[in-house]
């Protein structure tokens, strides 16, 4: 008995759950500090062309965060017995290691509730009227998201479980081992989305313009590390085997 609740508890993202506890306090911390300072109907976007103003009740306009990363927390926690759930149906049960997946669990979630913290700062910001360039900001953050997720991209497959079917096998494995590639080009890609990504709103003119640039780039940099991961699993394939290790590997 003992045993069960001893591995439940490493399945358990614990220090995720902290983290999200301690970025809430946070946000709750800085609103409570711009409290004064936000008016009590926030306007989100200017009456332009015929169009009518939004606006936003400073309680709610300020919950927004807070309640996004709440909701997105227990989401990714509820979701993981879902996630073992649906890999027995698959019959996905070679590898996998609990500790490993808790792990993951732990560094998402802790990556989640301080971007949502850093995006409540810059709400904050907005509501306030700080002198702040939200856009280049924003592009500059989404960056680092990216090269973020290239990190835990290179990590995660360690605890990926395997189909029993051999020739599944063959290629869930070809691609496992191509996600540190994947990873590390993410990073590559990231760091230049945060130098590219503010560089668009503040050299190109119109904020339209570096809007779409932006867009084109994420799309860039997020599917090109993917590419280029999926081009070496399918070279590996096609050579019957990791370069090198072709042999021991069918052996295996």
């Amino acid at each position: 008995m003992e045993h069960g609740s001893e591995s439940r508890a490493r399945r358990v993202p614990v220090t995720g759950i902290v983290c999200t506890a301690v970025c809430l306090l946070a946000m709750a911390g800085i609103t409570w500090a711009v409290w004064d300072m936000l008016p009590a109907v926030v306007t989100t976007r200017e009456a332009k062309g015929g169009r009518d103003a939004v606006e936003v009740p400073r309680l709610l306009f300020v919950s927004l965060g807070p309640a996004a990363t709440v909701l997105v927390a227990a989401l990714i926690v509820a979701a993981s017995p879902l996630d073992r759930a649906i890999e027995r149906r698959l019959g996905l049960t070679v590898g996998g290691d609990a500790r490993a997946r808790a792990r993951n669990l732990n560094a998402v979630l802790v990556v989640m509730g301080l971007l949502f913290l850093a995006v409540h700062c810059l709400v904050i910001a907005v509501g306030t009227d700080a002198a702040v360039p939200v856009a280049p900001v924003a592009a500059a953050l989404g960056g680092v998201v990216l090269a973020t997720t290239g990190v835990l991209v290179s990590v995660s497959s360690r605890s990926w479980a395997m189909p029993e079917n051999r020739s599944y096998r063959e290629w869930a494995e070809a691609w496992r081992r191509a996600q540190p590639l994947a990873g590390r080009t993410m990073v590559v890609t990231g760091g230049l989305l945060t130098v590219v990504g503010p560089a668009a709103f503040v050299l190109l003119p119109g904020p339209l313009l570096g809007a779409l640039v932006m867009a084109a780039a994420v799309v860039a940099a997020t599917l090109v590390p993917f590419g280029l991961a999926l081009a070496r699993a399918v070279g590996e394939v096609r050579r019957g085997g990791p370069r090198g290790g072709g042999a021991s590997t069918r052996a295996q």
